[in-house]
């Protein structure tokens, strides 16, 4: 019985400095929810990262904004000095020294008349309108056959007075019920004093982003006049100026009134695309080692809820705005989802700068913790059980009979992991790869149905091929002409072993596949034991590696 190798494990102690992580930030839309990306960029501002651009919806397109023009999470909301950005806004106009003020001179007292109404549901609001006409209709017609006719009348002319008042308050709904020309000024204020201090007149626009230390940054609006989504952006739109685009991106629908840039006019951005990890895909592609880092904002309904008459409307609505987190996140390479939890409603805007704080400091800790192990433990307990692999191969090999040994010796052994890309379900991807140099399919991107990898996942069997391979897992077809110029050249067999965690179940699919492949090649007689050994020290020493990763997110 053969030992499994040593696990890396995590720890503490000192490490060799590694260069930061390259990073792009995606914050999606979500209301009065959007608090919870301050405390998330500050947890990430503790971290070992670089933010090579950022981009957002909605709410999470101030909080992109402001980061891109140079302004930390300190500078956003500080739980310890208890001061906030609207103490920064309020020195620019005094009008706006709470959140409520953001809606305008009398706008908020009707987006809280709004919001008591939808706490009602809009069943009971119906049934109530239809039962109160029907009385009123009723009450004429009776008045009416008692020869009242004058009063009849008045009713009638009552009834209609309140037809009319109502539908004109629907209009106003549908127009918007607040306007954020004050916000939209201070905030372009503020943004100008801190990127062009001192040229007064000066506005920060999307074509400034990106240059003289300031981030790339890409803003989400929905264009009403086009029908179809505008991405803000240095290079779409570099005139429009960066307070003009957030304000697009979060003129919520009935709650503010659109605005209009250019002659267009613009709604919500999260009605389009609530979580932007997409818009950097072309800049992910120039540099692959780049990771998409996507915070979401939960909205989850109670699992009593249960939707009754005419309360499937708002429930579409919040459907439609947080619905659509998997779509979005479909960016190129890898991508990191970090939900961010909130017991806080979309416009619950009156919560109090206390509160509001505490909302700060307690999304830092819980984000600090996921950025720790998604962005850093996890990778790096994965390449390092990779390396300690690679070590165990190259020992086992050292004692077994050779038939075919490389040039000048050089023997490499090569380990990496396949595992899914999210949302893809017929492909796996090569990962956290160890002695791969620079070979062209360090991340090579493989399908199901015709690789040795894919025939592991399948099947869920350790597959074992020497080159050449069997035809019907040698990349054969069109599709993947380019995939086979890109594999290694000198490899002369590859193992593959599907890693399960030790609860799953018949019908699971394995947590990843581990890939090794050399250009050394054992003796014929001693390969079938050589590939027994292999797949059980992998097996062993991998789902141990499971085990400690579990024990870390129960901790953490």
């Amino acid at each position: 019985m053969h030992d499994t190798i040593e696990l890396p494990v995590a720890s503490g102690g000192a490490s060799t400095p590694t260069p930061p992580l390259p990073v792009f930030v995606a914050f999606a839309g979500g209301g009065a929810k959007g608090l919870v990306h301050i405390g998330a960029l500050k947890a990430l501002e503790s971290k070992n990262v670089v933010v090579s651009g950022l981009s957002g919806t909605s709410a999470g397109a101030i909080v992109a904004a402001l980061r891109a023009c140079g302004f930390k999470a300190d500078d956003m909301a500080d739980p310890v000095a208890q001061r906030t950005i609207l103490d920064e806004l309020a020195a620019i106009d005094g009008s706006l020294s709470k959140a409520t003020d953001l809606f305008g001179p009398g706008g908020w007292t009707q987006v809280a008349g709004l919001r008591r109404v939808m706490a009602c549901g809009l069943g009971r609001i119906v049934v109530a309108a239809g039962i109160s006409t029907t009385f009123l209709l009723l009450g004429s017609f009776i008045v009416a056959a008692g020869s009242h006719v004058g009063m009849a009348l008045a009713i009638w002319a009552l009834w209609m007075g309140a037809l009319v008042a109502v539908v004109r308050w629907i209009r106003s709904i549908l127009g918007g019920l607040s306007k954020l020309e004050r916000f939209k000024i201070a905030l372009g204020r503020l943004l100008a004093d801190r990127v062009f201090p001192g040229q007064s007149g000066r506005e920060v626009r999307m074509g400034d982003c990106g240059k003289g230390g300031l981030l790339p940054l890409k803003i989400v609006g929905a264009n009403l006049s086009s029908r179809q989504m505008t991405l803000f952006s240095a290079e779409t739109t570099p005139h429009v100026s960066v307070a003009d685009a957030v304000a697009a991106s979060i003129s919520i629908p009935v709650v503010f009134q659109p605005q209009r840039i250019g002659g267009e006019v613009f709604v919500d951005g999260g009605i389009v695309s609530n979580l932007p990890a997409w818009p950097f895909d072309e800049e992910r592609e120039l540099d692959p080692d780049t990771v998409t880092l996507a915070f979401e904002i939960a909205d989850v309904p109670l699992r009593s809820q249960e939707l009754k008459g005419l309360d499937w409307m708002p429930a579409a609505i919040r459907t439609a705005i947080f619905g659509s987190g998997a779509l979005n996140l479909r960016a190129v390479g890898r991508s990191e989802l970090i939900e961010l939890r909130t017991d806080l409603d979309l416009l619950d805007f009156d919560l109090g700068k206390e509160k509001a704080l505490k909302q700060v400091a307690d999304s830092t800790v819980a984000a600090g913790i996921e950025l720790e192990l998604r962005l850093f433990t996890r990778p790096s307990l994965y390449r390092r059980a990779c390396g300690a692999m690679v070590t165990a191969v190259e020992q086992i090999l050292d004692g077994i009979p050779v038939a075919k040994r490389p040039p000048a010796g050089d023997r490499r052994v090569r380990v990496a992991l396949a595992m899914r890309d999210d949302g893809h379900a017929r492909s796996l991807r090569l990962r956290y790869g160890a002695g791969y140099r620079d070979d062209l399919d360090e991340r090579l991107l493989l399908p199901l149905d015709a690789s040795v990898v894919g025939d592991a996942w399948s099947s869920g069997t350790v597959c074992f091929q020497t080159t050449p391979f069997s035809p019907q897992l040698a990349l054969q077809g069109r599709i993947n002409r380019y995939r086979r110029q890109q594999v290694w050249r000198e490899m002369e067999w590859v193992l593959c072993v599907p890693i399960y965690k030790v609860d799953s179940v018949v019908d699971d699919d394995p947590e990843f596949v581990v890939s090794i492949d050399c250009n050394e090649l054992p003796d014929a007689a001693v390969l079938p034991a050589f590939q027994d050994l292999l797949a059980d020290l992998v097996i062993d020493s991998f789902g141990e590696l499971l085990l400690q990763l579990e024990e870390i997110g129960e901790t953490a």
